[in-house]
């Protein structure tokens, strides 16, 4: 009872015997949690290495469109940008959603290059070892458009999305880069929205804008079960990399080339969570980040997986630790 624990412990004399009980039993749970973790780490440790696709440099080739064979064309992340523009479309099993999505980004580039024929760009679509027909999706409208404007690079094994978009980046010639899913929920002249406020919060030519579709001016049409999972979803991600982001998981990102330069050699993770990665980065480097409201519609064939969303947190809890002790390193010192 209370005067029996107050004997004992008089400093705790105000705490009854119930209470303490479901406070040992708390600190005994956490206790089994902490060593669950720290095996499965020590069990992810030595294998955790930067993946194949980010540094194998014959991973995937750039398809012509006429003959489908490899097109010679090497890594030119680390060169000045040539054009002004790079749209990165990662896409796996695409063939029913990624012809919309084109023919909505084609029309709206060249509608602006039509009223600034200075401006150029270009479209690199990743085909991530898809096994349905988005690779000859892809180069019917590379044939259309011509190869300098959309260029198909076909990683020839699923590698996951984020190493589908960092190869994407690795070869992207534009001095502003954007990411875009395949599915085309957002809307794509929102890109306009981004580029502006990328040049007023960029410093020293570094930056990077989110599309988000959680600020108070988005409009975005989203299940129940979306908006729990991404609430869920959004607390470790504050409280293991705090990210002041509040929508991490948008697909339209856009980035100088010089902050891309520092980011996506040093990316790790390949798959869903990479986009935390990233933002992760973003902080580490001293690069200015900010999000901007979109118009995004939810769109049917979704990939992800209830393991997907396993990973994903698995992924998020093990950024920051795997960067703390060492395991990770970023390939440029932060100044």
């Amino acid at each position: 009872d209370r005067s029996t624990w107050g004997k004992c412990f008089p400093a705790f004399a105000f705490i009854s015997l119930g209470v303490m009980a479901w406070v040992w039993i708390a600190a005994g749970v956490v206790v089994v949690i902490l060593v669950l973790v720290a095996n499965f780490v020590l069990r992810v440790l030595p294998t955790v290495r930067h993946s194949k696709s980010f540094t194998n440099t014959h991973e995937g080739d750039f398809l012509d469109p006429t003959s489908q064979k490899p097109a010679k064309d090497g890594e030119v992340l680390g060169n000045t940008g040539s054009v002004d523009l790079t749209v990165v479309v990662p896409a796996y099993n695409e063939q029913d959603r990624i012809g919309a999505m084109l023919e909505e980004t084609i029309d709206f580039l060249e509608a602006r290059r039509k009223s600034t024929p200075a401006f150029t760009y270009e479209i690199v679509v990743v085909n991530d070892g898809s096994k349905d027909k988005t690779k000859e999706k892809v180069l019917e409208y590379s044939a259309k458009h011509g190869f300098e404007k959309l260029r198909l690079l076909n990683l020839k094994v699923n590698c996951g999305k984020g190493a589908a978009i960092n190869k994407g980046m690795r070869f992207s010639r534009g001095k502003v880069i954007l990411f875009a899913d395949a599915d085309g929920a957002t809307k794509f002249s929102d890109c306009t929205a981004l580029e502006n406020e990328l040049k007023r919060i960029s410093k020293n030519d570094l930056g990077c804008v989110v599309g988000s579709r959680y600020v108070k001016e988005a409009d975005a049409e989203r299940t129940a079960l979306r908006r729990f999972v991404s609430f869920v979803f959004h607390l470790p991600v504050i409280m293991v990399c705090g990210s002041e982001i509040k929508d991490t998981q948008c697909g339209f990102k856009m980035f100088t080339r010089k902050a891309a330069q520092l980011i996506f050699p040093s990316q790790h993770v390949d798959r869903w969570a990479f986009d935390v990665e990233v933002l992760f980065l973003c902080k580490y480097f001293s690069i200015p980040a900010t999000e901007v409201p979109v118009t995004w519609n939810e769109v049917g064939g979704s990939k992800m997986t209830l393991a997907g969303v396993v990973g994903m947190i698995r992924d998020i809890l093990l950024i920051r630790l795997l960067y703390i002790l060492g395991v990770w390193t970023t390939k440029a010192k932060r100044n």
